[in-house]
């Protein structure tokens, strides 16, 4: 059996995406594959986040907004960016919330290992070179942006440890959820995604990401992000915007983080 290298663009899809849908950017970057400048910007973005980040710290849900939003603007119409950032965030936090409290959680060794795992397939990637050199240019690395941006990737590892985990179950004859049958896998995730959703919206935990969220829009849209981005904000603002932006903290169940490497 001849075994194909994945495209390096299934890999953009998720370094690129920041908190965006993997559907919706996957079809953007699929159709516009000839249109380096559009894979540029989206680069820059995530490399923005960074900077950001950097600033605001691990707690703060701001980074994930700002890469969402631009994301969003590129894709879509500007006036649905902020819903759809809203929409997107909550609902894989909602399925993260979900695959933890069944057991598919990381540990922090876990989550360097998939990192390290990641940026090695993706540097197998035919387009690796060309891509690196966008990142280079916002004066990074691949490489170091992953990391840079962990809490994305842990999110999205441990949602899909429970896809896979599920997947499997599916296949092997278990096609029953919560009473109902489904007669197609993709039904069947679409349940598990809808059921964890609504159980999360009830939730403190939901009311407290959705308020951090809702601020994080503001500053995302506001004067003080440029400043974040050359780290050039005076310190009583930089206060301010991680008291009202941090979230990760305040939740009743742990994200893994990379204490060190």
């Amino acid at each position: 059996m001849t075994v194909r290298k994945k495209p390096l663009m299934l890999y953009l899809v998720l370094i690129i995406v920041g908190v965006l849908l993997l559907s919706c950017i996957y079809a953007y970057a699929t159709e516009n594959v000839d249109e380096p400048s559009s894979i540029e910007e989206f680069v820059k973005i995530q490399c923005d986040a960074a900077r950001i980040g950097f600033c605001v710290g691990d707690e703060s849900i701001l980074p994930q907004v700002y890469a969402s939003v631009e994301s969003h603007k590129l894709i879509e119409s500007e006036n649905r960016a902020d819903n759809k950032t809203r929409e997107d965030i909550l609902s894989r936090e909602a399925t993260y919330n979900y695959a933890v409290k069944n057991g598919f959680g990381i540990t922090e060794e876990e989550l360097f290992k998939n990192l390290r795992l990641l940026v090695s397939e993706i540097k197998e990637g035919e387009e690796y070179t060309e891509i690196e050199r966008y990142y280079n240019a916002n004066g990074t690395s691949l490489e170091e942006n992953v990391f840079d941006n962990y809490r994305f990737y842990e999110t999205e590892f441990v949602i899909n440890n429970m896809y896979v985990f599920y997947k499997n179950s599916y296949y092997e004859g278990n096609t029953e959820l919560s009473g109902c049958e489904y007669d197609g896998w993709m039904s069947y995730w679409e349940a598990i995604e809808n059921k964890a959703y609504l159980e999360f919206i009830k939730t403190d935990d939901c009311a407290t990401m959705r308020e951090a969220i809702d601020t994080s829009i503001v500053f995302s849209q506001s004067k003080y992000i440029e400043t974040l981005i050359k780290d050039d904000i005076s310190d009583d603002d930089l206060l301010e915007i991680v008291e009202d932006t941090s979230v990760y903290d305040r939740l009743s169940y742990e994200h893994n983080e990379i204490i060190g490497e």
